[in-house]
C-alpha cells in the first residue's frame, strides 16, 4: 500500500525548538607576572571563552587565531601557572579581540538561510538573526531552529548545509595547511551535509573526530551524543572516538570509512566496523511540469520505489542542484512513497530523496528530479485584470478546486499552449464555456506535456458571499456552447438488438437517446439467402443517470425459413439497469433484460426470454479501455434456450472523437441442441456534438455461429442523444482524491 504526505512551502512543523545555550560568565583575569607591560595595554579588548573538554592552549591558538604557536597570546592575558598545566573544562579565559580582526578576512560566510537561523560571535552572549551574506569568523556559532535550514560558505567554495536543530562553530583553516587546505568545525548536535570538492574538513562532535577527505558525506550528532557519518562520496573518511580525562583529550584508532559507507561513535565507545549505506529511491513518477494558478501557486507531486531497509526516506525541494537554496525538506516514514508539495510559485526547482536506514546512515541522494512551475493567468469575461486566487491554507490536506464563471479566459505563459478536454486543439488561449468540471492539460516543446489541474466552471456566475469562487460583475452567463465530443467506444454489435449473442456497449453513458442499427450478415450454411436485420430502439436516465430503462426491436428482411438470426424479427426487447460504480478509471452496469415474442407467426421466439448481464470497463491508460459483457440468456420454458453469451474488447482512442477496436463474442449452451458459437471482430466509433456513428465487422470462427448469423457480419449503426450531457459527461473528468 502506498502513502502520500503533503509539505506545505513556509509550513512543515507546528512545534518549535529553542536552542539552550550557556552564557560564560565573566572573570576578571590577571596577567602573568613575567607577562610585558605592553600587553595589558587599555586599548586591547578582550573576551571570554569557556574551555570545553579536551582543550589545550595549542588547539584553542589554532581555532582562534589559526595558529597553534601562538599559545604565547594565551599565556600573556590569563593567570595559568608555570608549564606545563592543564586546563580544567568550564575554565575561563581571556582572549584578546582585535588579534581576531585585525589580520584575518571571515572564514566562511552564510550562503542561504530558511526559517529561523541564529548566529552569534564568541565575544557576545546573544544570538543575533543569521541573514544571508552574514560573514563568519573564527569562533562564530550557527545554530538552526526546527524546521529550518542553512548554507555556509567557507572561503575556499566547501560547504556545510546544516539541517534543523543544528549547532556548529566555524574554526577555518590553519597555517599548517597550505599545501593541503583543511578548514575545521565543531558539530555539537544535529546534522549537516558536507560538499569539499577537492577540499578537506576536519569536523570535531562530542564523541568523534573525522577528517574528510573531499566529495560529500552526512554527519550527524543525536541526542545521546552518539556520531554518525555517512561517506558519500570523496576519499575515505578517518573517524576517530574523542573523550577527555584530566582535561586532556585521547583519540582511539582511526576508523576509515570509504565512499558508500557509514560508521558510528557512541560516547565513550569506539568507531564501529564501516557497513554498506542503504540504496537511494528511484523515481516512478514522469511528471516533470505542472501549472499553478496566480496568487495560489501550483502542486507538484512524485513518487518512489520503496527501498526494503528504508526506515525512513529523506525528501528535499531546493531551487539550486545538489540541495543549494532549499525550500522545504521533511523525513517520513517507510510507509510513504509520495510526495505532495502545495503552494509553489513560479520558477524551476530540483526534488531529491535519500534513504536513511534502522541505524541512522543515509544513502547518497538519488539523481535531483528537475521540476518546472508556471502560472496561468485567468481572466473573467468583461474583466481586464487577471483574477487573484487566494494562497492555499497550510493546515488543510485536501487542495480545493477553484470556481470560475463561463466564459474564462486562460492565458499561460509565451511557449505553453492549454486545451480543456480537446487536447488536439493547441492554443494560446483557451476559452472555458462548458459548465462543470474542466480539465486543463498544458504542454510546450521545453517540457512536454504538463501535470493536469481543475477547475470548476459554474453555470452562473458567482454570489457576493460565495467565499470561494472569484468576484465576477456580469449579471448574466453567457451562452454555452455545444460540449465537446466524448471518448468514443466502438458498440456495433451491442446496439443490434440479437436474442443468441451480445455485444459490447459503452456501459457509462448517460443521458437519454436513441439509435439504429443495421446489420448485413452473411449467408448461413443451409440457406441461400442473405439477412438485412435492422434493429432500433431508445433510453432513458433516472436519478443521476445511475437507473437506466430501454425499449428496442428487430426486423429481418428475410423469409422466415432462410432467417438465419434464429428468430425474434418483430419481437420486443426491454431493459432496466443500474450504474454501480462510475469513474474516469472503471465503471460497472448490471441489467435485466426481457425479449418478448410478439413479432409474425414463425419468425418471432417460441418463449418469453430472459436476459440478466453485467458489463464492466476500466481505463488502465487514458488512450486504452479494456471491456467485457456477462450475460444469460434463458427462456421461461423448462426446455427452451440456456445460453451464456459474453464478450471481451479493447478500445483504443486515437482521438476524442474516434476510436477503434477489437471484440470477441462467445454463446455457450442449449438452442436446439448444444452449441458453441465465436466471433471474432473489430469496429470503430466517431463522436460529434451529439451524434455518434459505429461501424463494424465480424467473423464466425464457429460451424455454431454461421449457422446463426453467416460466415461474416456487417454493422453500421446511429447513435442520436435526447441532451447534451449523454455526451458531455459519458467520459467524466477525473475528480480530485485525497492523498
Amino acid at each position: 500500500m502506498k502513502f502520500v504526505f503533503s509539505i506545505r512551502v513556509g509550513i512543515i512543523f507546528a512545534a518549535a525548538f529553542t536552542s539552550l545555550c550557556t552564557h560564560p560568565t565573566a572573570l576578571s583575569a590577571q596577567a602573568h607576572p613575567q607577562t610585558p607591560s605592553e600587553s595589558r595595554s587599555t586599548n586591547v579588548e578582550l573576551f571570554n571563552y569557556r574551555t570545553q573538554p579536551g582543550d589545550t592552549c595549542s588547539g584553542i591558538a589554532r581555532r582562534m587565531f589559526g595558529n597553534r604557536q601562538r599559545y604565547d597570546v594565551i599565556h600573556r592575558y590569563n593567570e595559568l601557572g608555570p608549564l606545563p598545566h592543564r586546563l580544567h573544562p568550564g575554565t575561563i579565559l581571556r582572549l584578546p579581540r582585535n588579534a581576531l580582526s585585525e589580520s584575518q578576512d571571515p572564514e566562511a560566510e552564510v550562503a542561504s538561510v530558511r526559517r529561523r537561523v541564529q548566529a552569534r560571535a564568541p565575544v557576545d552572549s546573544t544570538w543575533q538573526k543569521a541573514k544571508r551574506g552574514l560573514d563568519l569568523f573564527r569562533g562564530w556559532r550557527v545554530n538552526t531552529l526546527a524546521d529550518s535550514s542553512a548554507q555556509l560558505d567557507f572561503r575556499d567554495r566547501s560547504q556545510l548545509h546544516l539541517r534543523q536543530h543544528t549547532l556548529v562553530i566555524i574554526y577555518g583553516g590553519t597555517s599548517a595547511s597550505i599545501r593541503r587546505p583543511t578548514r575545521e568545525a565543531r558539530l555539537d548536535r544535529g546534522t549537516l551535509r558536507t560538499r569539499l570538492g577537492e577540499l578537506r574538513l576536519a569536523l570535531s562532535t562530542p564523541s568523534a573526530n573525522a577528517k574528510l577527505r573531499g566529495g560529500s558525506a552526512v554527519m550527524s550528532v543525536d541526542d545521546e551524543g552518539a556520531s554518525r557519518v555517512s561517506n558519500h562520496s570523496g576519499g575515505a573518511a578517518d573517524l576517530r572516538a574523542s573523550s577527555s580525562t584530566n582535561g586532556r583529550s585521547r583519540s582511539t584508532r582511526a576508523s576509515l570509512v570509504r565512499p558508500g559507507f557509514g560508521s558510528k561513535v557512541e560516547q565513550g565507545g569506539r568507531p564501529t566496523p564501516p557497513q554498506p549505506l542503504p540504496d537511494a529511491p528511484q523515481w516512478i513518477s514522469k511528471e516533470r511540469a505542472f501549472p499553478g494558478l496566480a496568487g495560489r501557486g501550483a502542486t507538484a507531486s512524485g513518487s518512489w520505489s520503496a527501498v526494503p531497509k528504508a526506515a525512513r526516506y529523506r525528501v528535499e525541494l531546493a531551487r539550486g542542484q545538489n540541495g543549494e537554496d532549499l525550500v522545504a525538506a521533511v523525513e517520513v516514514e517507510k510507509s510513504v512513497t509520495q510526495y505532495e508539495i502545495h503552494g509553489l510559485p513560479e520558477g524551476d526547482y530540483f526534488v531529491s530523496l535519500s534513504t536513511i536506514d534502522l541505524d541512522g546512515f543515509e544513502s547518497r541522494p538519488n539523481r535531483d528530479q528537475p521540476i518546472h512551475i508556471v502560472n496561468l493567468q485567468l481572466i473573467g469575461p468583461d474583466a481586464e485584470e487577471p483574477l487573484l486566487f487566494s494562497p492555499l491554507d497550510p493546515s488543510a490536506h485536501d487542495v480545493p478546486v477553484e470556481r470560475v464563471s463561463p466564459g474564462t479566459t486562460i492565458l499561460p505563459p509565451k511557449g505553453v499552449h492549454c486545451h480543456a478536454d480537446r487536447p488536439e486543439h493547441r492554443r494560446r488561449k483557451t476559452v472555458l464555456r462548458r459548465a462543470g468540471r474542466n480539465q486543463i492539460v498544458c504542454e510546450s516543446d521545453a517540457h512536454g506535456r504538463f501535470a493536469a489541474v481543475s477547475l470548476d466552471v459554474i453555470a452562473a456566475p458567482p454570489t457576493l458571499d460565495d467565499q470561494s469562487a472569484p468576484s465576477q460583475t456580469e449579471e448574466t452567463a453567457p451562452t454555452i456552447e455545444p460540449p465537446p465530443p466524448s471518448l468514443a467506444l466502438h458498440e456495433s454489435f451491442g446496439l443490434v438488438a440479437s436474442p443468441h449473442l451480445v455485444g459490447l456497449r459503452h456501459e457509462r453513458r448517460r443521458g437519454s437517446g436513441a439509435w439504429l442499427s443495421l446489420a448485413l450478415l452473411g449467408r448461413p450454411r443451409t440457406s441461400t439467402t442473405r439477412e438485412i436485420r435492422q434493429s432500433a430502439g431508445a433510453e432513458a436516465g433516472f436519478i443521476d443517470d445511475r437507473l437506466r430503462i430501454g425499449l428496442g426491436s428487430s426486423f429481418s428482411a428475410v423469409r422466415t425459413d432462410d432467417a438465419g438470426s434464429g428468430g425474434g424479427s418483430g419481437d420486443l426487447s426491454a431493459s432496466a439497469g443500474w450504474l454501480i460504480h462510475r469513474s474516469t478509471a472503471a465503471g460497472v452496469y448490471a441489467e435485466i433484460g426481457a425479449w418478448f415474442p410478439i413479432g409474425p407467426s414463425g419468425t418471432t421466439l417460441d418463449a418469453y426470454r430472459l436476459a440478466p448481464s453485467v458489463e464492466a470497463s476500466g481505463q488502465p491508460l487514458s488512450w486504452l479501455s479494456l471491456r467485457t459483457r456477462q450475460a444469460a440468456l434463458l427462456d421461461a420454458e423448462a426446455n427452451g434456450t440456456y445460453l451464456w453469451s459474453s464478450a471481451y474488447g479493447v478500445d483504443i482512442r486515437l482521438a476524442p472523437w474516434l476510436s477503434l477496436g477489437t471484440e470477441v463474442d462467445l454463446s455457450l449452451g442449449e438452442l436446439d441442441g448444444s452449441i458453441a458459437a465465436v466471433g471474432i471482430g473489430g469496429g470503430m466509433a466517431a463522436a460529434w456534438n451529439t451524434i455518434s456513428l459505429n461501424a463494424g465487422f465480424r467473423y464466425s470462427a464457429t460451424n455454431d455461429l454461421e449457422d446463426l448469423l453467416g460466415r461474416f457480419s456487417l454493422v453500421g449503426a446511429l447513435r442520436v442523444a435526447f441532451d447534451a450531457s449523454d455526451f458531455e459527461r459519458s467520459n467524466p473528468a477525473p475528480q480530485s482524491s485525497p492523498r
